[in-house]
Parts: structure tokens; sequence; C-alpha cells
């Protein structure tokens, strides 16, 4: 039984790790402009605690990696909230606007590189950071020591976790 609960989880993983892949093309990252445009809109999240355990898990992962944990940037987890907003009512996995975003967080928070990852479909924060993890894209963003700041938006079953320096 346990076996089988294994390899039912891994033939999961293995399924949204293509989907995601052929759905976003791989996770974005890229130094964003200087500039940015002004949203004072910083919409509550419906699910904090999804929030915190993605966050706690993602330092985790650094932690057990040799890398100093992230803070939590309110800026970012705002935009990553909008963002798994936004893809909910698309009903679409998408990294659209991220550039937006991350002039956004150039601007306003002095970034120099920005990263995101996003993913849908996972019931719990672990399976969401799992997922990341093994993805190779992914696990570069949450790995890549220059990181220093990161914000986490979930919505109706859409995560995006943004990075930055």
């Amino acid at each position: 039984m346990i076996v089988w609960r294994r390899r039912l989880r891994s033939i999961c993983l293995v399924v949204f790790c293509l989907t995601l892949i052929l759905a976003t093309s791989g996770c974005s990252e890229e130094t964003a402009p200087s500039g940015s445009p002004q949203n004072e809109d910083q919409p509550a999240s419906l699910d904090h605690s999804l929030e915190e355990d993605i966050f706690g898990l993602t330092n985790e992962a650094r932690i057990d990696g040799g890398l100093q944990p992230l803070t939590r940037e309110s800026t970012m987890d705002a935009l990553a909230l909008q963002h798994s907003r936004n893809m909910e009512t698309a009903n679409s996995l998408s990294h659209d606007g991220f550039q937006a975003r991350a002039s956004e967080i150039t601007g306003k928070l002095g970034a120099h590189t920005v990263g995101e990852n996003v993913a849908v479909g996972y019931g719990t924060a672990q399976a969401f950071v799992d997922g990341w993890l093994g993805s190779e894209g992914h696990r570069n963003n949450i790995m890549n020591p220059s990181y220093r700041r990161t914000g986490v938006g979930y919505h109706e079953g859409y995560a995006t976790q943004i990075f930055c320096d």
C-alpha cells in the first residue's frame, strides 16, 4: 500500500511538472528595468496559512541547502496574490504580466533581479514546494543565493512566489 502511494505520488509529480513546463515554458527570471507603475492596491489573502507554510518550507529548503533564509516582503506578497487571482480568473497558469511585477519591485524595493514561480492544483503548501523543488528552473529560483526577499500569494488553487535580491 505504501509503495503504491509513493508511485502514485511520483506519477502525479511527474505529470504536474510536465504540465507546468508545457504551460509556462519554465519559470521567469529577468533583470527588470527601473521605473515602476504605482499600484497602491494591497489585497488581503484568503489563505494566509498556506502562504505562511509555503514561505516556511521555502526557507527550510534554503537552510538545508546552506543558504540564508528569505525575508517576507509585503509589496511582493500583494503582487503575488494579485497574480494568483488573475490566473484563477483566466483559468490559466502563466507568467503574464511578470515584467510589470518585476518593474514595480525594482522601482519600490530597489531590487536588481526578480524571479517568479507559479503552480496550480496542489492541495498543500508541502505539495507546492515539493513540486517547485522537483523542477530545475523553479528550484533554481528557490535556491538562488542572491535572492534575499520573497512574496507569496495563494488564491483558489493558484500559487505565486516572487523572489528578489
